[in-house]
Order: C-alpha cells, then sequence, then structure tokens
C-alpha cells in the first residue's frame, strides 16, 4: 500500500472513531487568513487601544516564557504555553503596522512600512547568530531566554509608559495644526 494511502486510512479510521485529526489540509496559516491577524485586539476586549493591548500581549508572552523556564519538565505546559507566546507574536503582525499609520496616516505609508519591516528583517538576522554567541558565552540557553523575557517586559513597559503618552501628544498636535506627518525616513535617503 502507497504510504499516502495508509496515512488516509489510518486518519479515516481515527476520526470514524470520533478523534479530531488536524491535518496540513484542515489547517489554517493565520497568514492566509486576515482575520486571524487580529486575534490579539479582538480577544482581549478589555483593552481599549493599541498601547494597551500591547502591554498585555507582551506581559502575557514574557509571563509563558518565564513559564517555560520554570516547568520546562512538563510537556503539558510547555505546549500550552507556547500557544501564549504565538498568541503575543500577533502583535508585530497586527498592532504594529495599524499603530504605524495611525500615528502617520496614509500619506508615506509604503515608506513607513519598509522601514517596520526592514528592521523585523535585521532582526530575523542577527536574532540566531547572537543567541548563539550568547549559548556559546554561557554554555546555556537560559540566558538567552532570560534576555528574551526581560525584552518583553521592558517593550511591555515601554509601550504603556512610553508610547502611549507620546502617540497622545503627537496626535493631539497634528489635529490642531491639520499637518500632514513626514516618513520615518525622508524619501532620497
Amino acid at each position: 500500500m502507497d504510504p499516502r494511502e495508509r496515512a488516509d486510512a489510518a486518519l479515516a479510521r481515527a476520526r470514524a472513531r470520533g478523534a479530531f485529526v488536524v491535518t496540513p489540509d484542515d489547517a489554517i496559516s493565520p497568514m492566509d487568513a486576515a482575520s486571524t491577524l487580529q486575534i490579539p485586539r479582538s480577544v482581549i476586549a478589555a483593552a481599549d487601544n493599541a498601547e494597551n493591548t500591547m502591554v498585555i500581549a507582551f506581559t502575557l508572552e514574557g509571563t509563558a516564557m518565564t513559564a517555560w523556564l520554570f516547568t520546562r519538565s512538563n510537556p503539558v505546559i510547555f505546549v500550552v504555553m507556547s500557544g501564549v507566546v504565538l498568541f503575543g507574536w500577533g502583535e508585530i503582525f497586527s498592532l504594529f503596522p495599524s499603530t504605524l499609520t495611525d500615528t502617520y496616516g496614509t500619506r508615506h505609508a509604503t515608506t513607513n512600512y519598509g522601514f517596520l519591516y526592514m528592521a523585523q528583517g535585521v532582526g530575523s538576522v542577527l536574532g540566531g547568530p547572537v543567541a548563539a554567541l550568547v549559548h556559546d558565552v554561557f554554555r546555556s540557553w537560559m540566558p538567552v531566554f532570560a534576555i528574551i523575557i526581560v525584552m518583553n517586559f521592558a517593550t511591555a513597559l515601554l509601550a504603556g509608559v512610553v508610547l502611549k503618552p507620546m502617540r497622545r501628544r503627537w496626535l493631539k498636535n497634528r489635529d490642531v495644526s491639520g499637518a500632514v506627518a513626514a516618513p520615518l525616513i525622508p524619501a532620497g535617503s
């Protein structure tokens, strides 16, 4: 029997027993479903603005990663906390771009988005080697995760204490002056 046919037969038997089976055909990627990217904003109804949602999400992410470290021998907690961490990652793809557009407008959206996604690209290229270097220095992954946890809590603090008042002042001054926002990086630079 062909391996694909064997897999299909095994899935059919599991479904006949009433088992819930998720296959790649059944799954929906968050990158494919536009509504899935808005999960952090829609689920946390108590948050009345993007900054509060960022504080909640980054605090949850830092707390979940801390739980990883303290309960790393428990696979159930690891899986549950992984979901919480991924929930927090939605901030990068949903609230950062919307906050950028809400603040600076759509006139220079492509330039501003380019800057935002370029920063994510640099982080993804440098993150692995820097994490490996920290691991080599300390001979453990614990300091790497500790740095990430501290950065999560620092980001939550900055979103509430720095970003929120800064955006309020910016939006108030923009409404008063009627000025058009400038791009983060001027054209031709």
